[in-house]
């Protein structure tokens, strides 16, 4: 984990990143709570733990929730952000079986590829803790962390193999003779968000079928241009609309 942790805080894009000026004190004081927090045991601890987890991501800019804050063109921000930082309970089929079906996923690159695959809960980025992710493996080489790992496991792959994934899975296009990930799609925020803050210059994005054991890999570049947008934005709808709201709670907790 040490090795991990160490590689993330060298993330170029995050350094560039400048920090925010923090004007309401309560807000500051809310960042300051978020900060004090251990975050290699977080990493670690989260992996198994996922009341930890939870706690942890609540009030963080995350992987798969980034791009909704990103795209977002409302003026109804407080609802939205109540919908971000306390959601309802929602689960479907899809949902289920994906988590389900994470690890055999994992096992199939492996064994594939010959890769080695790390684990880890949500990681916090030092730099900039308002930020987390949780990656679905981190690929090593030669002991150091080498790509973000994300596996998808659609629910058609039940019943079809990883090369007809690729034609109805939408979230994948083909452009000059070659299957990539649509940029303007969630997916292509999260991963993205992943790179940035794991401090890692590509993704095996993998697509899974349980039918055939198989998967598609489409392997995705760091993205320096769209990221720094990203992260640009996302830390302005952060501080300016989101972490008040966390203070409002609070205070209305204790009355």
């Amino acid at each position: 984990m040490d090795v991990i942790l160490t590689h993330s805080n060298e993330s170029v894009t995050l350094k560039c990143l400048p920090d925010w000026s923090i004007e309401k004190k309560c807000c500051q004081i809310i960042y300051n709570k978020m900060s004090n927090v251990d975050i290699k045991s977080v990493a670690i601890e989260s992996m198994g733990n996922r009341k930890l987890w939870n706690k942890e991501r609540q009030f963080r800019i995350s992987g798969s929730r980034c791009y909704s804050l990103y795209t977002y063109s409302k003026e109804n921000w407080n609802d939205k952000i109540q919908k971000y930082f306390w959601p309802k309970g929602f689960s479907n089929k899809a949902m289920q079986y994906g988590i389900s079906t994470e690890e055999e996923a994992r096992l199939c690159y492996i064994k594939s590829t010959g890769y080695t695959v790390e684990e880890t809960g949500f990681i916090i980025a030092k730099k900039h803790q308002w930020l987390g992710y949780s990656p679905d493996g981190i690929i090593m080489k030669d002991g150091r962390p080498h790509k973000l790992l994300e596996i998808k496991c659609p629910v058609i792959g039940q019943t079809k193999n990883s090369a007809a994934l690729i034609v109805d899975c939408d979230y994948l296009q083909i452009e000059n003779h070659k299957v990539i990930l649509k940029r303007k799609h969630p997916y292509y925020g999260q991963i993205q968000l992943g790179m940035a803050i794991l401090n890692l210059a590509e993704c095996d994005f993998v697509v899974y079928s349980k039918f055939s054991n198989s998967f598609a890999n489409i392997v995705t570049p760091f993205d320096k241009i769209f990221a720094n947008s990203l992260l640009e934005k996302l830390q302005r709808i952060y501080f300016s609309k989101m972490i008040h709201q966390i203070c409002i709670a609070e205070k209305e907790q204790m009355e």
